[in-house]
């Protein structure tokens, strides 16, 4: 992801997570990075379950403004905040928003309107985005 703000920019590893139905999720590293810790609304809430059987937890909520690189939209989204130094993300975008805006589309990537079914090389599966902060 890339800050569209006059802040610096920044890249973060993005997943298209259509199976994930806890929300979108962004981590604290990622909120410290773009300096915005002091947006986050706090919570103590299980979203989800992870597979080992763990409730995945989220220490609160933060609305961000992200395009994707090569996209020609501004979304708006709001994001839960884990806390974790060992995922192997930092921003999921989930079910809902997938569906919502399409992005699993090769017209997501401006491009025509057909599926696009996920890749086995994990490098491909990553997306570039560009962040803002909500005011």
């Amino acid at each position: 992801m890339e800050l569209t703000s006059a802040v610096p920019s920044n890249k973060f590893k993005v997943v298209l997570d259509a199976g994930c139905h806890a929300g979108d999720l962004i981590t604290s590293d990622v909120v410290v990075a773009l300096n915005c810790m002091d947006k986050v609304q706090t919570c103590n809430e299980v979203i989800g379950m992870c597979l080992h059987g763990d409730g995945l937890k989220s220490i609160g909520t933060i609305v961000l403004r992200w395009e994707g690189v090569g996209f020609y939209k501004i979304f708006e989204t709001r994001f839960h905040v884990l806390e974790g130094d060992c995922l192997p993300w930092q921003i999921i975008l989930g079910a809902e928003t997938c569906a919502a805006h399409n992005l699993l589309t090769v017209g997501a990537f401006a491009g025509s309107k057909r599926q696009v079914f996920p890749r086995k090389n994990k490098s491909k599966s990553i997306m570039s985005l560009r962040l803002a902060i909500h005011d």
